[in-house]
């Protein structure tokens, strides 16, 4: 395998005479510009990036869905969140007032919940290969469980995923460091 790219990276380099017969730059390192929001006489939209939504389903001559119910709302964005339906008292109390305030005010709830974190920590634990117990050969507990937490409370106090990912990097680093001392 090392030798075939060794050997196709001289011809790859010696293909590109000049800066013009490069290839175009890569999306990721070209400067952001702020693009004009698409215009629009239609009163869908709701924010801008709606507008943009909007400008591309024209494109392809489709329409925009109709807006959800308010149950249907309120199911979607528990589930979405943190995977559990919504509490039925809640449900009344959203369906007797489903004011855009009030749908904001439970989203707002729901980013709060340490429930948002144990639901997007456990795609995090499972890319981990994240397991309490050692599962097929003995099923023998670990004590695991710490990394688990400190995943969920990182999810649910605003770590970014880099983050995690490069404090997560940062402790395997050092404990396989401390092993090769010993």
């Amino acid at each position: 395998m090392l030798i075939i790219l060794l050997y196709c990276i001289p011809s790859a380099i010696s293909a590109v005479k000049s800066p013009e017969d490069a290839p175009i730059k890569h999306w990721a390192y070209k400067l952001p510009i702020r693009p004009a929001i698409p215009d629009s006489a239609s009163d869908w939209p709701r924010n801008p990036i709606d507008f943009f939504i909007l400008s591309k389903l024209s494109e392809q001559k489709l329409d925009p869905s109709s807006k959800a119910a308010p149950e249907q709302l309120l199911r979607r964005v528990h589930l979405d969140l943190i995977g559990l339906p919504p509490a039925p008292e809640l449900a009344d109390q959203f369906l007797a007032n489903p004011s855009d305030a009030a749908y904001e005010k439970i989203v707002d709830d729901l980013l709060k919940s340490p429930r948002y974190g144990e639901r997007w920590a456990r795609p995090w634990l499972d890319l981990a290969r994240y397991a309490d117990s050692n599962g097929f050969q003995a099923d023998q507990i670990r004590d695991s469980w710490p990394y688990r937490d400190w995943v969920i409370h990182a999810f649910n106090s605003g770590l970014v995923r880099v983050c995690v990912a490069i404090t997560h990097i940062r402790i395997q680093n050092r404990k396989y460091s401390e092993t090769r001392k010993h």
